[in-house]
């Protein structure tokens, strides 16, 4: 669609979903764009929301053009604003179709590729896991038993020594206190 300026010259706005084509984009990242302000949204003359392609140059730049696939000429948009170029939808529309055949048999044959190289690189790991898992010693059947406290006689002798240890050690630090006492 053309919009005539003030200057009188014609800028072309495209309906977002266009310009969404042509920049090879979803809708939604151009609507995002114009809501965080990134990119300014025009009114086209029906009352929808439109982008000027300058706009989207600025934001975004040049637009991906396939020279088989021209979005601006199948939409039949003469950028020059002169003579408008009529196509046969039934015929854009049955080559659309085939050309999205084998884009998508192309796309089909690429994943069922990526899925046999998963799963080969699965089948790998699964074997590295084995291997390494057949490297680790076996776990001991019975663990050793954590040595019993000492009871009876041995425990009575551990703290007899300490407290004469504890006497001996006090009985020298107060020696000045314990022989005044004693000799008086």
């Amino acid at each position: 669609m053309m919009q005539a300026t003030d200057a009188g010259v014609a800028m072309a706005i495209l309906s977002i979903s266009e310009a969404a084509r042509t920049w090879r984009m979803g809708r939604t990242t151009i609507q995002r764009a114009i809501r965080e302000g990134k990119l300014s949204a025009a009114i086209q003359p029906n009352g929808s929301k439109g982008i000027d392609t300058s706009e989207m140059v600025r934001a975004f730049g040049e637009p991906c053009i396939d020279a088989g696939n021209d979005p601006v000429r199948d939409a039949g948009i003469n950028p020059g604003g002169a003579n408008q170029i009529h196509v046969d939808t039934e015929d854009v529309s049955q080559l659309d179709t085939a050309k999205t055949v084998a884009a998508l048999q192309v796309q089909i044959d690429l994943l069922k590729t990526q899925l046999n190289d998963a799963h080969d690189r699965e089948l790998w790991f699964r074997r590295q896991l084995d291997d390494v898992q057949r490297l680790l010693p076996a776990p001991a059947a019975n663990p050793p038993s954590p040595r019993p406290a000492p009871v009876g006689k041995v425990r009575a002798w551990i703290l007899l020594a300490a407290l004469a240890a504890a006497l001996a050690f006090a009985g020298w630090h107060f020696r000045a206190v314990i022989v005044s006492a004693l000799a008086s």
